[in-house]
């Protein structure tokens, strides 16, 4: 909670909240004196001011590199197989903890992030450097030609360029 006065002084000087009741917001009063308080809004209260900054904002979404992996249905459609997805962010660490999931597995296709012997469809780590890795797994996989995409957002550092290492092939 944040106390504003009916001066504008606040409890937190930090907080974007002031003496404007924004819509949806609640609020408490204080009464003044001891007599059964009460308390009026007219239209001619409203202000056409607003700061919608009291409210709490969603955080920006963290730096995520994704992987899709396709294949052709045989009428010529590609079909999505399964996906893996790696979020990082300078809170998550790079343990394996309640901020991953389990991948759970497919009948058919399978794409996890193998991290320690575990197989994930979600990975949150620590904010990615340039020698970082997400080694994948697969299995279940038909004789047939697959396709993998590949996408970021927001990822970090500047001339980071991710590329996939086939480990059969090299």
């Amino acid at each position: 909670f944040v106390t504003v006065s009916n001066l504008g002084v606040k409890s937190n000087p930090a907080s974007a909240a002031t003496v404007n009741i924004q819509p949806g917001q609640a609020f408490f009063i204080q009464a003044t004196s001891a007599a059964v308080p009460t308390l009026s809004i007219k239209e001619s209260h409203k202000s056409a001011v607003n700061s919608n900054g009291i409210y709490r904002t969603t955080p920006a979404a963290p730096a995520s590199f994704s992987t899709t992996l396709y294949f052709a249905d045989g009428t010529g459609f590609r079909q999505v197989a399964d996906g893996v997805t790696a979020v990082f962010a300078k809170n998550y660490s790079a343990a394996i903890d309640d901020k991953d999931a389990y991948d759970i597995n497919n009948w058919d296709e399978n794409i996890d992030i193998a991290r320690n012997g575990k197989h994930l469809s979600i990975e949150a780590r620590t904010t990615i450097h340039s020698k970082d890795t997400l080694p994948l797994f697969l299995n279940n996989m038909k004789p047939i030609d697959y396709e993998y995409t590949f996408e970021d957002d927001n990822l970090k550092p500047p001339g980071t360029t991710p590329f996939l290492v086939d480990m059969f092939t090299r």
